[in-house]
């Protein structure tokens, strides 16, 4: 509620009408290669996604995982209660950064807060630029109806 003590005149508290719901995700994103020791740039290399948010996700809530610099298409993706969907920055609406990996949730239930996620992607090129913490490129975020979030760093 929103109330005033103006020097015109003090106002009872009023309700919102209306609340613009603010999601986070729990502990930071990331993204971790399954073999480091292997791993090199411009080469394929196979990682896991890991997140969980600070809220439900319903049936049909859409994760996008940004994976700017990567390159090619991956050979597999793998994840429970997701489906994921892949897109090249040529598939992608004009203005949409590219690559990037839509998660979107399939169980009955959807996911509930706090419950952890994972894909895991292999044979997608690893950035020839290498990959830092926080890779500024490579970012998380959903619109989903229960807490919107806008793009954030995976760590790795």
């Amino acid at each position: 509620s929103i109330r005033s003590f103006a020097v015109a005149g003090p106002t009872l508290a009023q309700p919102f009408e209306t609340l613009q719901l603010v999601g986070t995700f729990a502990a930071s994103p990331t993204l971790r290669f399954l073999a480091p020791r292997d791993v090199l740039a411009c080469e394929p290399a196979a990682f896991l996604i890991t997140f969980a948010a600070r809220f439900p996700f319903k049936k049909l809530d859409v994760v996008k995982i940004y994976l700017g610099g990567f390159t090619g298409v991956p050979s597999s993706v793998e994840s429970t209660f997701l489906d994921a969907r892949f897109y090249e920055s040529k598939d992608l609406p004009t203005g949409e950064a590219g690559p990037q990996l839509w998660l979107t949730v399939n169980h009955p239930l959807g996911l509930a807060r706090d419950e952890v996620a994972t894909a895991r992607v292999s044979g997608l090129g690893v950035p020839c630029h290498g990959i830092r913490t926080p890779q500024a490129l490579v970012r998380i975020s959903t619109a989903s109806a229960a807490g919107p979030v806008l793009s954030v760093a995976l760590s790795s």
